[in-house]
C-alpha cells in the first residue's frame, strides 16, 4: 500500500504561516521518493512549491 510522504514546508499566506505536506506518494513504508518534495499552490502563491529531498530514493533506471 502507498505511503505518503511525511515532509513538510511552511509557506507564509498573507501574514500567516501555513504548513503544507509533500503531495508525493511510494511503495517505500516511510513514504520515501526520488526528486524534490512538491505541494501545489494556486498562481497567486507563486504556483508550486519544491524544497530538496534530503533522503532520497535513487530514481529508478529507465526500462531497456
Amino acid at each position: 500500500m502507498p505511503n505518503r510522504c511525511p515532509e513538510i514546508t511552511t509557506l507564509t499566506v498573507g501574514k500567516e504561516p501555513v504548513e503544507l505536506r509533500c503531495v508525493h506518494w511510494s511503495d517505500e513504508p516511510a513514504g520515501r521518493h526520488p526528486g524534490d518534495h512538491l505541494v501545489h499552490t494556486p498562481p497567486a502563491m507563486g504556483d508550486d512549491h519544491e524544497w530538496p529531498n534530503e533522503n532520497p530514493l535513487p530514481e529508478e533506471p529507465d526500462a531497456p
